[in-house]
């Protein structure tokens, strides 16, 4: 009998250290493998990025049309070109492979989705339900779509509003909706504040809200399933912070002279939470690892964590340069956006291969 209990006892106590078993950590300093823009020979002049991805061949890039570039960031071809026809853009907000070979592109300008064959050939459009935030979607053709709210609250430094709450809405490659999920917390307009984001893999939907350290995980049908608990630090904000970060939004509004200066006053009047959200976007690579941009505005070093979809294994990528926009990651590899000289867009490549004998576990 004692014998018996000593062994069950043992046994729980296994159970147990499974349970708490901690991840294993890699920590890599990005290396940057490709810039692509500016006024080199072949390389592409970009007026705005907004979204990129990379293909098979290379890069698609979203400026005034669909940029073409080699895996050596030349310019190769354009899908489409400005204006509101068929297979035009006003603003190219998002571009997706899905359903095989195919591309769509989002629009956000004129609210519709435009779907070419992998060659760049025009085959149909859609409109968006309603303006969008967010678009995503998976190879097996389902779009998903986080919308701004119909009482859209845009950012203001005189006025806090409260937060608003979204459903996001999945469609097939003809624009049907298929499925919706619950209401989620949108986010707020202030600085530092949550944000909700979204990202697709496999047969699964991911909707974060920024609010916590969790996301949570969806069908393709928009049933919920689990939620997702992610391991993130927390991050005090600072006065320094805050004015850098105002300082980038203000750089983005094109503000100079009296009218930035005004501007910034009003920014910086603001309050500011103690912590800020920790994480503020997220992708998720063709292996299934979810990566999270969690260093925020404001920051000078970029920071982008990458966590299994069994939560064994984190990677803590460091980018050593602000960024504008978190635009892709793939398997050994994330894709930013920002800008150099006077506002002049980039693309960067960055590798996340960690150096031999980076890993161990975190404690």
């Amino acid at each position: 009998m004692e014998s018996s209990r000593l062994l069950f006892g043992a046994m729980l106590a296994a159970v147990a250290v499974a349970g708490t078993q901690q991840p294993t950590v890699t920590r890599v300093t990005a290396r940057q493998v490709l810039e692509i823009g500016g006024d080199t020979v072949g390389t592409p002049m970009l007026n705005r990025v907004v979204t990129a991805l990379r293909t098979r061949e290379g890069y698609l890039i979203g400026d005034e049309s669909i940029l073409v570039v080699d895996a050596a960031g030349k310019e190769q071809r354009r899908i489409g070109r400005k204006g509101r026809g068929p297979g035009e853009f006003m603003h190219v907000s998002w571009i997706g492979e899905c359903a095989g070979d195919s591309l769509v592109v989002l629009d956000g300008a004129e609210r519709r989705f435009s779907v070419f064959t992998g060659s760049g050939e025009f085959v149909r459009h859609f409109p968006a339900p309603q303006a969008t935030a967010l678009a995503r979607c998976t190879l097996q053709g389902t779009l998903g779509i986080l919308p701004f709210p119909r009482t859209g609250n845009p950012p203001n430094p005189n006025v806090k509003a409260p937060p608003d709450s979204v459903a996001i809405e999945l469609l097939n490659m003809k624009g049907d909706m298929v499925g919706r999920t619950r209401s989620v917390p949108f986010g707020s307009n202030q600085l530092f504040a949550p944000v909700a984001s979204i990202t697709m893999h496999g047969a699964s939907l991911f909707v974060g809200t920024g609010a916590t350290s969790a996301v949570d995980e969806y069908t393709l049908t928009g049933k919920f399933v689990r939620t997702i608990p992610v391991s993130l630090p927390v991050v005090r904000t600072s006065r320094a912070q805050q004015e850098r970060a105002v300082d980038l939004i203000l750089d983005g509004m094109g503000l100079t002279g009296d009218r930035r200066a005004q501007a910034r006053t009003q920014f910086l009047a603001q309050p500011i939470p103690n912590e800020r959200a920790p994480y503020s976007t997220f992708h998720a690579s063709p292996d299934g690892t979810l990566w999270f941009l969690t260093s925020g505005l404001g920051d000078t070093t970029t920071v982008v964590q990458g966590i299994s979809r069994d939560g064994k294994r984190q990677t803590i990528v460091s980018l050593p340069r602000t960024i504008e926009r978190f635009l892709a990651a793939g398997n050994d590899y994330v894709i930013v956006g920002y800008e150099v000289g006077t506002a002049e867009p980039r693309v960067g490549v960055f590798s996340t291969v960690a150096p031999r004998g980076s890993s161990r576990p975190a404690r």
